[in-house]
């Protein structure tokens, strides 16, 4: 039987003429945890008061992201075709107060052929991956300080830089008052020599550093009209002949010496600049239009620069958004090192364009992809030639936690 709380109150019906003598009745009352039954007394019952609990906020995330994929890549010198899927797992937990933890793993299980002449870059990828390692702390609601495998990137639109994890510290300021968002990182890592961009290893006395500061006005998922975004970065590479240029020749570097003995022919250190908008003409109708510049001012002209420039229109229609994005690209051969460009525009030396279609089923999480590139050489070299790559994609993410 469920715990009541009775409320008693009692007047007494015998003796009517001593009500005088008792100061004209006896009223009581009683708070009792019994259930009280008595023919002189009135009985009201009232559950026990339940206070509410406070719901705590959720300590660990996790998200699986599967991609089903299809891709064919040919050249005069690879014919490489694959399917198969990526397996992603991202766990976001809470350490402490001011602390948290994040990590990011994968695995690539492909099948497939890749006929080469040079090497394995076609090759089906069948690996497991880390991608993020890392803890955070937030000593202030605006700063943030990371340590271990750190996400790095350079100016975010368009960039030349592939990002991904890095073995370092990282540093992020930001900075909001309404619709203007201002952010200021930096990043202190050891760059990975793996051209396929796993991270698995990094370059012997290698290291890396990026400074970038990022401007945002508006946002469109908030209710405005334009959303622009501005982004800078200087980025400084050392150290990296010591193990990587005798395998980024293939991927459009300029090195001196061949095996062991080959040496990237500069250094690397520049900046790069970008912008982004996005202007709702309508609900439904979305249009983006981006573009990036990079130049290694530690290179030679007529080989140390390249630019970016996408267009693309997106469109809603009930539960289903399709997006149409065209890029153009131009990436001179000693902008940076090949390996940490991207492998779809086929690393550097390279001149072309992509045409990228999305349809994605809101409600349901499912995406579609399909994506078409054509990368061919700015300088012609014996190690490339002009490539054409097709690349089909189902996505999903399930919030496990």
């Amino acid at each position: 039987m469920k715990r009541l709380l009775s409320i008693t109150l009692s007047m007494s019906l015998v003796g009517l003429p001593s009500l005088a003598q008792n100061q004209a009745g006896k009223v009581s009352a009683k708070v009792s945890s019994r259930k009280i039954s008595s023919p002189n007394t009135v009985s009201i019952q009232v559950p026990e008061a339940t206070v509410k609990k406070e719901k705590k906020k959720k300590e660990v995330g996790l998200k699986l992201l599967t991609q089903l994929r299809t891709r064919e890549m040919s050249d005069e010198y690879m014919k490489s075709n694959y399917a198969g899927g990526v397996f992603e797992m991202s766990v976001d937990m809470k350490l402490a107060k001011k602390l948290s933890g994040e990590v990011v793993v994968g695995a690539f299980l492909t099948s497939g052929n890749n006929s080469n002449f040079y090497n394995e870059e076609g090759k089906a990828p069948s690996k497991i991956y880390i991608d993020i390692a890392a803890v955070h702390l937030k000593p202030s609601p605006s700063l943030t300080l990371s340590g271990g495998l750190v996400n790095t990137e350079l100016a975010s639109m368009n960039s030349a830089f592939y990002p991904g994890g890095l073995p370092g510290i990282a540093e992020k300021l930001n900075f909001k008052a309404g619709p203007i968002d201002v952010t200021f990182s930096a990043n202190q890592v050891a760059p990975a020599v793996d051209a396929q961009k796993l991270r698995t290893e990094s370059a012997k006395g290698a290291a890396m550093t990026v400074e970038t500061i990022s401007l945002k006005i508006g946002d469109i998922k908030e209710g405005s009209a334009l959303d622009l975004k501005v982004d800078g970065s200087h980025f400084n590479l050392s150290g990296m002949n010591l193990t990587s240029a005798k395998d980024n020749v293939f991927y459009g570097n300029t090195v001196v010496g061949s095996g062991d003995s080959a040496r990237f022919a500069s250094d690397f250190g520049g900046y790069e600049y970008g912008t982004k908008a996005q202007l709702q003409l309508f609900k439904g109708l979305e249009l983006m239009a981006s573009g990036s510049r990079i130049i290694n001012t530690k290179g030679t002209a007529g080989s140390n620069s390249g630019y970016s420039a996408s267009v693309g229109p997106t469109v809603t229609v009930g539960n289903v958004e399709v997006k149409a994005t065209y890029t153009r690209f131009y990436l001179e051969s000693d902008v940076m090192p090949a390996s940490y460009t991207n492998p779809l525009n086929s690393f550097t030396n390279r001149q072309g364009q992509s045409a990228h279609l999305k349809m994605k089923l809101i409600e349901e999480d499912i995406t579609l992809g399909a994506n078409w590139y054509q990368a061919n050489e700015i300088v012609d070299t014996p190690y490339q030639s002009d490539r054409t790559t097709y690349l089909m994609t189902v996505e999903t993410t399930y919030d496990i936690l």
